[in-house]
């Protein structure tokens, strides 16, 4: 992967996070659709990840380029975060279950409000490269969702 390449994948990211803070929408536009858990950042985590030796006890969030989660000892540190990711996703449940028992859009609107400061604070992390990501190879899927958002 290029630097190039990774700040692309930086700017979806960003992008996917900031329409949700705009709309409050409570799952993912197709944006990400190609990336693993509709993720960029979980997607060349994953593929650097698959360039080492498992036996050495790495796990995927070792190669997040977000940041904050890449120096946690947790795995699946962005699950276990309560101020953005992992309380977004909390919320986004809260809202859609309680408007599947029947309540109206009023009775979540402090959630919804909730929902968009957390996609706010998402998109507001700091990305950095590392050096293993230049011997990431992106797939056909994701060097198309990289054309895609270029071209849009």
């Amino acid at each position: 992967m290029t630097k190039e390449e990774f700040e692309i994948l930086h700017n979806i990211c960003r992008t996917e996070w900031l329409k949700l803070n705009e709309t409050g929408l409570t799952n993912h536009t197709e944006l990400t659709m190609p990336f693993l858990c509709h993720c960029p950042a979980c997607e060349i985590a994953s593929n650097c990840l698959g360039l080492h030796d498992l036996s050495e006890g790495l796990y995927r969030c070792k190669f997040c380029p977000i940041t904050y989660w890449r120096n946690t000892e947790a795995t699946l540190s962005c699950t276990f975060d309560t101020k953005s990711y992992a309380r977004w996703t909390n919320v986004a449940g809260d809202i859609d279950y309680i408007l599947n028992e029947g309540d109206s859009e009023d009775d979540v609107s402090d959630l919804r409000e909730e929902l968009k400061v957390c996609a706010e604070q998402i998109a507001g992390l700091e990305w950095s490269w590392i050096e293993e990501y230049k011997d990431v190879q992106l797939t056909e899927r994701v060097k198309q969702a990289i054309r895609n958002f270029k071209s849009s």
